[in-house]
């Protein structure tokens, strides 16, 4: 946290301004809200996911990524003994590490950004706003988005020149989730669908992170068939508060009324079991 404190300052005003990850002031719905403005004017949206990101960036990149911000010495030797320090497993085995910063430190998003720090200044470069093949990159963390006007481009231009950004830094795409669409077709971008429906863009909730938050109640619900209702209630309410506060921005009506009747009726089965007659 004090390196994290120390670097921030330092490199934030260098970011570009199409980055939320994990940066200060702003979240994942700034991220879908500007994808939102994005859309409007684009036809074709790439979706592109890092492969592995935390864990296939190279300790030596983000050294010298680092070197780039800062010349005091004991961050830079705090950084190197952390970023090689061993994993312990839960047996108790020790584990060397030789490329990766742990997903849930604190400090692992400030070095992400500053590792792909100048992709956005790339895309301008090769695509100026004169030249009619303008795109416009949008990212949170490892997931971002890219929009053009034509299939082509996006396939044949900007993907190899991403693609080539990101193998200088030891990286590559993972093409499961990396594809092309058409903005009529709709595509997923932090847990929300961006789809037009005869012209009118809406943003809904993603059918896949939907079904992700049911199992996860589900799977509340079954664990505790045995403790008391207000406990019960104690667990699930900050996890439908929290989903619910998420999409209420969006398009969500009849997602809400869907999700709030398949809770009443695992509630209703887990009654019925502790209560037969």
């Amino acid at each position: 946290m004090v390196v994290k404190l120390y670097l921030e300052p330092e490199v934030e005003d260098r970011f570009h301004p199409d980055s939320y990850g994990y940066r200060p002031g702003k979240s994942a719905l700034d991220a879908v809200g500007q994808a939102r403005e994005r859309c409007w004017k684009y036809d074709y949206v790439i979706n592109l996911d890092i492969k592995g990101f935390f864990d296939n960036l190279e300790h030596s990149l983000i050294m010298r990524t680092v070197k780039k911000h800062t010349d005091s010495e004991w961050i830079l030797l705090y950084l190197e003994r952390r970023l090689k320090a061993s994993i312990q497993l839960e047996d108790g085995t020790l584990v060397e590490r030789d490329r990766g910063t742990p997903q849930g430190s604190v400090i692992s998003p400030v070095l992400m950004n500053m590792t792909l720090d100048g992709l956005e200044s790339l895309l301008k470069t090769n695509f100026p706003r004169w030249g009619g093949k303008m795109v416009n990159l949008t990212c949170f963390a490892d997931d971002f988005i890219i929009t053009g006007k034509s299939k082509e481009i996006l396939e044949n231009e900007v993907k190899p020149l991403v693609t080539e950004f990101l193998k200088q830094r030891g990286l590559q795409l993972s093409e499961s989730k990396t594809r092309i669409t058409h903005i009529d077709d709709g595509f997923d971008f932090l847990a929300s669908n961006i789809r037009k429906y005869g012209g009118k863009l809406l943003i809904k909730p993603s059918r896949q992170n939907v079904q992700a938050f049911l199992a996860e109640i589900k799977t509340t619900v079954r664990e505790n068939l045995h403790i008391p209702v207000e406990k019960l209630l104690l667990l699930l309410n900050p996890k439908i508060r929290g989903r619910a506060m998420f999409h209420r921005a969006t398009v969500s009506k009849e997602v809400f009324s869907y999700v709030d009747y398949r809770i009443f009726c695992e509630l209703k089965h887990w009654m019925r079991r502790r209560h037969p007659g």
